[in-house]
This record gives C-alpha cells, sequence and structure tokens, in this order.
C-alpha cells in the first residue's frame, strides 16, 4: 500500500545558557479507505463492538431500519431482529448480549433495548421528549444519551439496576453525541456551547468539561481509540466532511480522510490500526474503513549549548544520519 510520510522538525535554539529542544511531532501516513459493505440501499452509523469484533450498523430495507453486524472482512453477516421505520444507532453490550438503540415507535423518539438471546425488546425511556443517541458503559452498567426534557439537548445516564437517570451536562448550549472512554472514567461529546460546534470531555461523575478542538467548521461523533489517548470525529470544513483525531494530550488534530465526501460517524476497531466510518463515496452510503496513522512519541531533547544551534541531525534506531542541511541558515 502506498503512503506519503511527512516528518515535521521544529528546531528552536537559544544563546548561551539556554535549552534547546527538538520535538518530532507524530509521522502522520496517508492512506486510501477500503469499502466494507456495497449495499445499493443505505448504510449507516457503524459501531465496531470491540469484543465481539462486529461492525454493527443501520441498514434501509423496503423503507423501514434493520440492525446488522458484519465482520471486518466482510464475511459472517448477522442480521438482528430489529425493524423500525426509524430506528437509529445501535450498541452493543459488553458481552453482545443485547443491543441499544433509538427508535421513533410511537410518535416520539426513546431509547430502546432488544435481547439477542431472547429475542425480546424493552422501552428504555418514555419521555415525551426526545430521547437519543445511546451510548453504552464499558461495564454495562449505565446507558449515556441525549435528551430535551429540559429543554435544551443535554447528556442524560441511565443506571440499568436501578432505573435512576442522572443529568451530566447542563450547560445553556446543546451537547449531544456522547461517547464513553475505554475506562468508563470519561465521555466525549460534541457540543455548541462555545458558539461553534467541538468535542469535549467530562467525567462520568460530573464536573468541569474539557474542550478538545477549536477549530472552524463543525465537530461532532467522536469515538475513542483502545487506549484512550486519541478521539476520532467527523469534521466540516469548508463544506467537506471528513474523519479526523485529535491527541488528548497535545490537543494536535490530524485529518484522516480526504475528498469532496460525507464521511461520518468514525469507530475505531479493537487493536486501533483501523477506523470506519460511514460514507457516501460510491454514491450510496456505505460502511468503508481506514488504516490509522502510526504516531511516533514527542522527543524532547535539552541541551546546553554556547552558541546558536544551526544544525540537527536525526537519530533513528541509534543511528546518526549525516548531511541534514541546516534548518535556521
Amino acid at each position: 500500500m502506498r503512503f506519503s510520510v511527512k516528518w515535521f522538525l521544529i528546531l528552536m535554539a537559544v544563546f548561551a545558557g539556554a535549552i534547546a529542544f527538538i520535538i518530532l511531532l507524530p509521522t502522520v501516513f496517508k492512506r486510501e479507505p477500503l469499502q466494507l459493505t456495497h449495499a445499493q440501499l443505505n448504510n449507516k452509523t457503524p459501531y465496531w463492538n470491540w469484543e465481539t469484533n462486529q461492525i454493527i450498523f443501520t441498514e434501509t430495507r423496503e423503507g423501514e431500519n434493520v440492525f446488522v453486524g458484519i465482520r471486518f472482512d466482510g464475511t459472517e453477516q448477522t442480521d438482528f431482529h430489529v425493524q423500525f421505520r426509524e430506528g437509529h444507532f445501535p450498541k452493543m453490550s459488553s458481552g453482545g448480549k443485547s443491543l441499544i438503540f433509538q427508535a421513533n415507535q410511537q410518535g416520539n423518539n426513546d431509547i430502546w433495548r432488544y435481547d439477542i438471546v431472547t429475542g425480546s425488546m424493552a422501552q428504555l425511556t418514555t419521555d415525551k421528549a426526545a430521547d437519543l443517541m445511546p451510548a453504552w458503559s464499558p461495564d454495562g452498567r449505565q446507558i449515556a444519551f441525549v435528551s430535551r426534557r429540559t429543554g435544551n439537548a443535554d447528556i442524560w445516564l441511565l443506571d440499568m439496576s436501578t432505573n435512576k437517570l442522572r443529568q451530566l451536562t447542563q450547560d445553556i448550549g446543546d451537547d449531544q453525541w456522547p461517547a464513553w472512554s475505554p475506562d468508563g472514567d470519561e465521555i466525549a461529546f460534541a457540543s455548541n456551547r462555545s458558539g461553534n460546534w467541538d468535542v469535549w470531555t467530562i467525567p462520568a461523575t460530573g464536573g468541569k468539561a474539557e474542550q478538545l478542538t477549536s477549530q472552524e467548521g463543525l465537530d461532532d461523533a467522536p469515538a475513542w481509540s483502545p487506549n484512550g489517548r486519541y478521539i476520532a470525529y467527523r469534521a466540516i470544513v469548508r463544506d467537506n466532511s471528513n474523519i479526523w483525531i485529535v491527541d488528548r494530550v497535545t490537543k494536535q488534530q490530524y485529518q484522516l480522510t480526504q475528498g469532496d465526501f460525507f464521511d461520518w460517524y468514525p469507530t475505531w476497531s479493537p487493536d486501533g490500526r483501523y477506523i470506519a466510518f460511514q460514507s457516501n463515496r460510491n454514491g450510496n452510503e456505505n460502511i468503508w474503513y481506514i488504516e490509522t496513522p502510526s504516531f511516533s512519541i514527542m522527543y524532547r531533547l535539552a541541551v546546553k549549548v554556547d552558541k546558536l544551534i544551526r544544525f540537527a541531525r536525526w537519530m533513528i534506531g541509534g543511528r546518526i544520519i549525516p548531511k541534514l542541511k541546516s534548518v535556521l541558515a
């Protein structure tokens, strides 16, 4: 597979008695997405279940939405016996025994659960306001979802053992797209509380929210990497909808997909090597996937100098590469 590699070297030098820092920024590989599903009708809202290694998504058939699971290699397709005219956002529980989703069954969007083993269906929320975008906690004990029961969109938590509700966000802006961190300690979400739709995080127990993205345009649909360091999301920049990644530590953002397409709903593979997403690259909405970048470690080199540093040398595997041109001349 061909790819282009861009290395960036920042060299900041000062005079005697100061410190010089050489920072090697993450390596970004340009990959071409590959198509996973080839439906003539729409395949949407993929979710990669890390325990079963299935990608669960919504497929439109004869005017109704059906939930489908498929292996990464395109085999072992599973049709879950759930059909709603407006069913969306299927998420599989820990252990793969049930699905939660939003559905407009009786004129209002609510959260539902489907038991894969018994085939039974249960309505989990019944408020007259819209309840949307459910997400299981990693331990399966709670469900985060979006509700407008207080007037604007906020993130709520439903305790599955007690059926008690707790409001997590209470900002005057709209908060949507909740996504649990792998350790269950935080929830990422999209919000317009800053005047622009960006990706934020908040402790699952409540507290101060932290803003992760701040570029112009719309950022939403966050998805955590398995190691919890990176969050993939959809960004609309200059009318293009593409998949981006933000580093939670450095706050640096990387564009993963390119082109004048509508890429949306990123979801990581269990090993973090791939991201599946929804795209209209072939005309219809289908599930695609792309290899993730290989992020190198950021290095900080501190050395005392008695004169202006004018040359730098790469050290890869302990071997010095000579003949690197001056970056300050």
